[in-house]
């Protein structure tokens, strides 16, 4: 048997919701200010900062007693969830055996009051008073409601088509869809194809211990699905994780969890074959939604779990099947997979004739194993194993395994003291941004982001195909046998999996982990785990739903007063990005004065950058070339550094009286006023900035800065101040303005690029010419790392760049195509346009990174000196 947890017919919960909306808080509130915006609020709230129940009570009965009367706010959060439940999608309760032998779930099945393989009882003894008990309960979300409210917003609707209708450069990999399993899935499927609306899905699961791991032995099996249809951006965001079946546990499932997949194998069969009618906002019309599950996402055991397959053993490779190498150690008692590489490699290959550096003096004159079509593994593998039959009938499966590979930051973790107990994501962290610069020498281009790169390159992966079988065989020649389990095998075949899936980062666990993270914060009654889950996620759904389809501005929080934040606007037109910004500042205000020669580059600085004084800049080049016919270019930058400002001024004040100049621009060209504000500390795009004296003692790094030149010239420094100013005039132009001290830009003396693509800076050396001002907007941030030295010398002075990702920002679809991290670390991609998702969008100690030591001096340091030490350092950077 099937229940709902909805207590009331859905059609006529809808038509209270609506109803609820129309009708006014209170008599004589501001119009929209209802009965469900209030609800709504509420339940936001308590989603977003996972606040208890008895918390939503005492707030509801302040409001209750705080507006006038009389008014209909809920007097608690039991009235709160009844109001705004139309708004949530069905979830259904389904017993289960205690065994997991069955589901009783449709049919006679439903019926049943003991196991048809067990015989055991379905209910707790009863004793005829209250409802019967079951021992056991699933939850189960259906996804195609979940799927259809994609479409009824208008910037998801649109999102949604992203996959069909963008185009990717020729050899590069962007997104799952350029990659040829999904080329190859529309080949085969023309008329799924050929609809942009049908939906690609991923499946993903693994267990957690809600209770954490001081409590009891608790496991909870969530089953995760997302569509990739979205843009990059976009895809793999925790709002589009859709929580289709929740395992309660407290056993593991082990083998029987595709019992639990029943009804959702179901569902997605149904939505494959017939499809389900849902409607496009952005199109305005209606059309059937089918759906396809393209493949699962998990660690290698749940692996096993979700296919069937053993990952135990000789046959642990789903790849090499009955063609592998491996053998058995009855010393170590476990299969090896020690020279199980040299079939990978060419045929000409002098590892294949090397019978001394290898097992048991045999030459390999075999090809790789094969690869398997779909009908192969499914009838002729899976099917003569005894134990998976059920497992295919209930379409179980596990084509992808993710690579155990990740761009990010660590968790909060004692880098500069410790280097023990760290977790996987420390491991890859270590890997990825910190031995690459400790290897700088040793190691090719990019070998640390070569298979998790943000855009894959079809000839690279190629290449790497083909030297994964070398290393391996490399460090077989290092490593005993019992070194190399079935884990150190699989990375042979991950070139090919990238070359089938995409960039790796929409088909690790890493972002589902993160997700099940976020689950495991929502348990509020440990008596009833999996409940309070569902309960939660579902509140989470709504409050979505009232924030986004109802359009409530106020719901969002990017209209919250944040104190400390920044906003200019201005209400007359054609004013120029350059005096719009965004951001929020911290720390304590200070104000000062600008020197004359400060005032005159910044002046000067503003008019350059500007795009409106492009044609004034090319008249004042004509004019000085009119009044010095052979000046130079180091001449005419002079010039421009000391007149350039003036002149304008001068011309555009003497025609006003021919031409009609912008408001904007007559304050403009007056000049700032000679006083500003400046603060230690700013949020803007997803960084946080932080000024040299005011971060140059912390843990964390954030007063590095990066500008890509209008040359080749790329400049790197550090942030002295943080200012805004201000000018005179109506339109009350502003400005956020950067004051930075600049390291020399002069190849091999104040900048290095290494081989493996590293950038490296002198910072004793610093930029000849003084220009230190940049908008806040036109700089990245950038972490510098200095490298460890054997002994206390000043001769190897060098600092390493890292970019630092910017944190919580997104891209629009448009910009779908730009990298969302480079290949490099010297190389970067801005974004053109950002949208803003929170209103303080990196704390103060988000960051983790390394203190620089300060340069004691600026004289030159020669190559030789360079090589003969290293700088001492045990910090750790992102």
């Amino acid at each position: 048997m099937m229940e709902t947890t909805n207590e009331e017919p859905y059609h006529d919960s809808v038509f209270e919701a609506f109803e609820a909306a129309k009708e006014p808080l209170y008599d004589g509130c501001p119009e929209g200010i209802s009965q469900l915006y209030l609800s709504s609020r509420m339940l936001k709230a308590k989603s977003d900062y996972n606040m208890v129940e008895a918390c939503v009570d005492e707030l509801s009965q302040t409001f209750k007693a705080v507006l006038p009367t009389p008014n209909k706010a809920p007097a608690s959060y039991y009235e709160t969830k009844k109001l705004t439940q139309a708004l949530g999608l069905p979830v259904y309760k389904i017993d289960v055996c205690e065994n997991n032998c069955m589901l009783f779930w449709k049919g006679e099945d439903g019926e049943l009051l003991r196991c048809r393989f067990c015989d055991k009882d379905r209910y707790h003894p009863h004793n005829g008073k209250g409802k019967k008990r079951p021992k056991q309960r699933m939850f189960y979300m259906p996804i195609t409601d979940r799927l259809k409210r994609l479409y009824q917003l208008e910037n998801t609707a649109t999102a949604m088509r992203w996959h069909a209708e963008h185009m990717s450069p020729e050899g590069e990999m962007h997104h799952p869809s350029d990659g040829a399993a999904w080329k190859h899935f529309n080949e085969v499927y023309p008329n799924f194809a050929a609809e942009s609306r049908n939906i690609y899905l991923g499946l993903s699961t693994d267990g957690f211990n809600p209770v954490g791991m001081n409590g009891e032995a608790h496991s909870v099996w969530p089953v995760i699905v997302t569509p990739y249809n979205l843009p990059p951006g976009m895809c793999m965001k925790r709002e589009f994780f859709f929580l289709s079946v929740l395992v309660p546990g407290p056993k593991h499932p082990k083998k029987s969890l595709d019992i639990y997949l029943q009804p959702l194998i179901e569902e997605l069969q149904s939505l494959w074959i017939d499809g389900a009618e849902a409607y496009d906002v952005s199109k305005k019309q209606k059309f059937t939604m089918r759906a396809a599950l393209m493949w699962t996402i998990s660690d290698f055991p749940a692996y096993g779990m979700l296919s069937g397959w053993m990952t135990h053993g000789r046959l642990s490779c789903p790849y090499c099947l009955d063609d592998t190498k491996s053998f058995w150690l009855p010393n170590g008692r476990k299969h090896s997979w020690f020279d199980c590489h040299r079939m990978f490699l060419p045929q000409d290959h002098p590892y294949r004739k090397n019978v001394q550096a290898f097992r048991g003096g045999k030459e390999v004159r075999d090809d790789p194993p094969p690869w398997l079509t779909g009908e192969e593994i499914l009838y002729e593998r899976i099917n003569n194993i005894r134990g998976l039959f059920r497992t295919v009938d209930c379409g179980g499966n596990g084509h992808e395994k993710p690579a155990q590979t990740i761009d990010g930051y660590g968790v909060d973790h004692n880098w500069v003291k410790k280097l023990s107990g760290l977790k996987s994501h420390d491991c890859h962290v270590i890997m990825q941004r910190l031995l690459p610069f400790a290897f700088a020498e040793l190691l090719p281009k990019s070998i640390h982001t070569a298979i998790s790169a943000k855009i894959l390159r079809k000839d690279d992966v190629a290449l790497l195909k083909a030297n994964i079988a070398v290393k391996l065989c490399n460090l077989e020649k290092i490593f005993p046998p019992s070194f190399f389990d079935v884990m150190e095998h699989l990375p042979v075949h991950l070139p090919d999996e990238a070359a089938l899936g995409g960039p790796v980062q929409y088909r690790w666990m890493y972002p589902f982990e993160r997700y099940m993270y976020h689950l495991k914060r929502k348990v509020k009654n440990k008596a009833h785990i999996a409940g309070s889950i569902v309960a939660q996620c579902v509140n989470e759904e709504i409050a979505n739903a009232s924030a986004n389809y109802f359009g409530h501005p106020e719901v969002r929080d990017d209209v919250v007063p944040v104190p400390g934040e920044i906003r200019f606007t201005y209400f007359y037109p054609d004013v120029p990005s350059l005096f719009y910004h965004e951001g929020r500042v911290s720390g304590k205000a200070t104000n000062g004065w600008f020197n004359d020669q400060d005032y005159t580059v910044l002046q000067t600085f503003l008019l350059l950058n500007c795009d409106t004084f492009e044609p004034y800049e090319r008249m004042f080049e004509e004019y000085m070339t009119e009044q010095i016919p052979r000046i130079t270019s180091k001449e005419m930058g002079k010039a421009k550094d000391e007149h350039f400002a003036e002149w304008c001024k001068d011309y555009i004040n003497d025609a006003t009286e021919s031409f009609q100049f912008p408001l904007w621009m007559l304050d403009f060209i007056q000049g700032p006023n000679r006083n500003y504000t400046s603060w230690p500390i700013y949020h803007s795009r997803g960084y946080c900035f932080h000024t040299h004296n005011h971060g140059q003692d912390k843990k964390t790094q954030n007063y590095g800065v990066y500008v890509r030149g209008t040359t080749d010239t790329d400049y790197y420094g550090l942030i002295e101040e943080i200012m805004m100013i201000q000018y005179h005039g109506a339109v009350g132009l502003k400005a956020m303005i950067f004051k930075c001290r600049w390291f020399d830009t002069t190849i091999g003396r104040g900048i290095r690029k290494h081989p493996s693509g590293i950038i490296d800076v002198a910072p004793r050396r610093h930029y000849e010419k003084y220009d230190p001002f940049i908008l806040s907007g036109n700089c990245d941030q950038v972490c510098f790392i200095p490298y460890p030295r054997v002994r206390h010398t000043v001769a190897n002075d060098w600092w390493a760049c890292t970019k630092v990702m910017p944190r919580g920002v997104r891209e629009t679809a448009e910009d779908a195509l730009i990298a969302l991290q480079d290949d490099t670390h010297n190389h970067f991609v801005a974004p053109s346009t950002i949208v803003r998702i929170e209103s303080h969008v990196v704390e103060d100690d988000a960051d983790y990174d390394i203190l620089p030591v300060a340069p004691p001096n600026d004289e030159y340091i020669s190559e030789e000196e360079l090589e003969d030490s290293c700088d001492d350092s045990d910090s750790a950077s992102e």
